[in-house]
């Protein structure tokens, strides 16, 4: 019985990585460059810091990426973009005006206005 959760568990575990590693999302992501990561946890390891190190190793992974780098864990992920130029391509777009999930959480609060609106209409 043990035997037949963990292979279950491995089973599931493995699934999940696949569907992280091959779907669309996953294979854009992994045209970008960015720190080592390890399946399902990806690369928020390098992260894990003092909070009186944490801009320093922000710092070291700009100065190492730049001008654009890649962040995930699980299924979430992040792209820092550092180039001026490819920062006001993207603010002076009206195509990319959708939020991440982390406003969709805010929304009770400040409601709908300059800040979120273009949030989960």
């Amino acid at each position: 019985m043990m035997l037949a959760i963990l292979l279950g568990s491995i089973l599931i575990i493995f699934l999940f990585h696949c569907y992280l590693k091959y779907s669309r999302v996953g294979r854009l992501l992994r045209l970008i460059p960015g720190p080592k990561d390890y399946p399902i946890i990806g690369n928020v390891h390098h992260y894990n810091v003092d909070n009186d190190r944490i801009l320093e190793k922000i710092g070291e992974l700009n100065n190492k990426f730049y001008p654009i780098y890649k962040f995930w864990f699980l299924v979430y992920y992040g792209v820092a973009l550092l180039d001026p130029d490819d920062i006001q391509v993207l603010l002076t777009s009206n195509k990319y005006i959708e939020k991440g999930i982390f406003y969709k959480h805010i929304r009770h609060w400040l409601s709908t206005g300059l800040l979120l609106s273009g949030v989960f209409n």
